[in-house]
């Protein structure tokens, strides 16, 4: 993981459950959408959105069943957690986006 790292944005997708792993936590994973608005050095307004891929580990059936109630495409949230990055192939080419394990998150 690289570092700590906190924005707000919107669910690009309804979360995804997964299988509950050795330790009984049971990943909660979701896109999430920011939007990154600046000045370049034209004094042009830059928009872009940013896309993470997100997953909340949740150690309880009730925590997992108030994120998939609850993170739903469209949903705004504010997350803090430590970035990392992968990649995939498609058609030919690497394509890099970074992952988030969320430590906290906010609906």
């Amino acid at each position: 993981m690289l570092e700590i790292f906190v924005t707000n944005g919107n669910l690009g997708a309804d979360a995804r459950v997964g299988k509950k792993s050795e330790n009984g936590a049971v990943p909660v994973s979701f896109p999430l959408l920011a939007n990154d608005r600046y000045t370049n050095r034209a004094g042009e307004v830059v928009e872009k959105t940013k896309r993470y891929s997100c997953t909340v580990w949740a150690g309880s059936e009730a925590y997992v069943n108030y994120l998939a109630t609850n993170l739903k495409k469209g949903t705004g949230v504010s997350i803090k957690g430590d970035v990392g990055a992968a990649y995939y192939e498609q058609e030919g080419k690497i394509i890099p986006y970074l992952t988030v394990r969320i430590e906290k998150i906010e609906i």
